[in-house]
């Protein structure tokens, strides 16, 4: 039976074997499904106005000038 040693790399299986990067994930995501994406956008920004709720709103909302 002919076997190959361990060890031995063949030349351009690495780069073929390579992950696309985020980036490029992200942006075929939003080419194949951009209702997704403008869902996934909508989302974002309303976790960073949750997060920055306290510097976004100045004022109490309770609070008010009767008087």
């Amino acid at each position: 039976m002919a076997t190959r040693p361990l060890g031995v790399e063949v030349p351009g299986v690495a780069m073929a074997l390579r992950r696309p990067g985020a980036w490029t994930v992200l942006a075929r995501f939003c080419r194949k499904k951009p209702l997704g994406a403008i869902g996934g956008l909508i989302m974002v920004v309303m976790f960073l106005t949750a997060v920055f709720a306290g510097q976004l709103a100045t004022h109490d909302p309770i609070a008010t000038d009767a008087g």
